[in-house]
């Protein structure tokens, strides 16, 4: 029910994204939520969305060598059969994949080889990053990735 209405209220502050969108494109700008869009970086939220959605990141706290990270609960989006988390650097937004090992009210132990120490997660707002992220990708990656792992198994 939270995610409907952050959907709504993204939809109607005017800051409605196109699927597919591109560098150029008008949804994405100066005076957008989305400030900047790049395939391989992610995104980039204006200080205004980051405000009037409560948007936080702290930076990974790192447990082991094993690319395990100890993150808040709510820190972790779940889509089809996969778990992620968004982590902010230099002020781009993207997510990350991964796997969680351990879960309670609190504390999720999650691992994923492509986090780093350095990297800021987000401990709130991840629905809107969520809904940000899909809308911006069209979903491309949640399909895409998984396709790609299959052809990888294939081909051993």
């Amino acid at each position: 029910m939270k995610t409907l209405l952050m959907v709504i209220l993204i939809l109607k502050t005017g800051s409605v994204f196109a699927h597919g969108v591109t560098e150029g494109s008008a949804n994405v700008g100066k005076d957008k939520a989305v400030t900047e869009f790049d395939d391989h970086k992610g995104f980039k939220l204006s200080e205004k969305t980051v405000q009037n959605f409560g948007i936080k990141f702290l930076p990974i706290d790192q447990s082991t060598k094993e690319e395990v990270f100890i993150v808040s609960s709510e820190s972790i989006a779940h889509f089809q059969d996969k778990a992620a988390v968004y982590v902010q650097k230099d002020g781009w937004v993207r997510r990350v994949e991964g796997k969680v090992l351990n879960k309670n009210q609190n504390q999720t132990t999650f691992q994923s080889e492509k986090l780093s120490s350095g990297e800021m997660i987000a401990i709130s707002g991840v629905p809107v990053l969520r809904v940000t992220d899909i809308e911006l990708t069209a979903g491309e990656g949640d399909e895409d990735e998984s396709e790609h792992n299959d052809n990888e198994k294939h081909e051993e």
